[in-house]
């Protein structure tokens, strides 16, 4: 490919971009987490790849002789699960790959800093910016929920709620002795 990403890794990258802000309901699972992505915070807090850009949500990683060899994935937190994470993140980049979707240009500037007419241009969408938004997203998103089979979905957005309940409740300061306690 013409940014030294083969065929099936660009597909593999663009499934992964099409359904993240559904994965982040999984990949970044508790209100605290949404805390960390903003904007020019290396998170990645829009639905976006670049070439080592840190800023974007997918950065595909150049090693010194400029060869690709990985890329990271920006949205994902210690306070998921790894097992189903990576499972909902594998099933998002086989679908690029079944579906052969296609990646667009890479964003090399903080997308934070595009104008919004650009943003739109580029199809660069802002990420779900809190827990609620993400289980949306998820909801709607059957590639996802079919990764997980119907029951754990079902149980995962019940529990999710759940703690969204129990967490808005809570001042700043218990939520994160909580999270201390838990993490």
């Amino acid at each position: 490919s013409q940014y030294g990403i083969s065929k099936m890794g660009e597909h593999f990258i663009a499934g992964i971009l099409k359904h993240l802000p559904a994965l982040m309901a999984v990949t970044t699972p508790i209100p605290n987490s949404y805390r960390r992505i903003m904007p020019h915070s290396w998170t990645g807090a829009y639905q976006c790849w670049g070439l080592d850009n840190r800023e974007v949500a997918i950065r595909v990683i150049r090693e010194p002789d400029r060869k690709i060899e990985n890329f990271e994935l920006k949205t994902v937190d210690a306070s998921s699960n790894p097992y189903i994470a990576l499972g909902v993140v594998m099933a998002a980049g086989i679908a690029g790959i079944k579906e052969e979707m296609t990646l667009g240009n890479p964003v090399q500037e903080d997308p934070a800093y595009l104008a919004e007419d650009q943003l739109e241009k580029h199809k660069i969408n802002k990420l779900p910016s809190n827990l609620s938004e993400a289980i949306a997203e998820f909801k709607d998103d059957k590639i996802i929920q079919d990764a997980m089979g119907e029951k754990l979905s079902k149980a995962y957005i019940a529990v999710k709620k759940a703690d969204l309940k129990e967490l808005s409740e809570l001042t700043l300061e218990d939520e994160v002795d909580l999270l201390i306690e838990t993490y």
